[in-house]
Formats: C-alpha cells, structure tokens, sequence
C-alpha cells in the first residue's frame, strides 16, 4: 500500500458518498428506480450487448437483471434482438424512449450540480473538480488483478 493516510480516504470517501446521495435526491419524483437508470446508461455509454455482459458491466445476477429487462421493455425503454451471429442470444438495446427517459432523469441532476458548482465553488475549484473526472471514471472501473 502506499503512503495514503487511512483519514485522508476516509474523508474522501465521505464527500463522494454525500454528493452521491445529493444527487440521487435531486431526481425527478417519477424517475424509474435506479436500478433501470443503471442498465440504460450503460446501454447508452456502452452500445447494445447479450444480456451476460451487461449484467457483469452491472454487477447484477442474470435473474435479477431478467426482471428488470422485462419492465424496461414493457415500458418501451429498450429491445431484444436476436444476435445475428448466434440466434440463441439476445441483444440488449436501448430504444427512443429509453434514451429521452434517461436524459429525463439526467437532467434535473446535471442542472442542480451545475448551479451548485457556479455558486459554491471559486473558479478555481470549478477547474480542479472537472479535472478529476477522469480520474473519478479510472477509480470506478478498476479491477485489481490480484483481489488479495
């Protein structure tokens, strides 16, 4: 391990779970759980793929994700295609409707921080902070090759 102090984490941990939870409360009252807001945006980012992979993507189990699948495309939000390489597998996309949905949902929160970073941040820190995002999306997609 390197030289990170166990309070430094700590702390920052505690601003990222706090801002997390602000935004969440910031989605619209009729927003469709965050659990379908997950697949779409990785529908989205991601492109259309077999169910597997999305719910490794997802860190969902297949049953769970089955469920959720149905809703979504009971409500419009995404197809199911056969694979034209293998017609036993199903491909996963998102539709019209799932993407003016998921920008719905987006976009309350995207305004929020927005007026918030203008009005609680310096400029300054208004650059540092977007500065991290790249940094935030390599801490969220790391998998250690050795989970020891």
């Amino acid at each position: 391990m390197t030289d990170i102090r166990t309070r430094d984490i700590a702390r920052l941990m505690s601003g990222i779970l706090w801002l997390g939870r602000r935004l969440r409360r910031e989605r619209p009252e009729d927003s469709l759980p965050l659990a379908m807001i997950g697949i779409m945006g990785t529908l989205y980012r991601l492109g259309p793929m077999p169910a597997a992979k999305l719910a490794a993507h997802e860190l969902l189990q297949p049953q769970s994700l089955t469920r959720i699948i149905a809703t979504l495309q009971q409500h419009g939000h995404i197809a199911r295609q056969p694979n034209p390489a293998d017609r036993r597998e199903i491909i996963l996309s998102l539709t019209q409707d799932g993407l003016r949905a998921l920008s719905a949902d987006m976009e309350r929160r995207r305004e929020w921080l927005a007026r918030a970073m203008a009005h609680a941040l310096t400029a300054e820190e208004r650059a540092r902070l977007l500065a991290c995002e790249d940094i935030f999306a390599k801490l969220a997609w790391y998998e250690p090759d050795d989970p020891a």
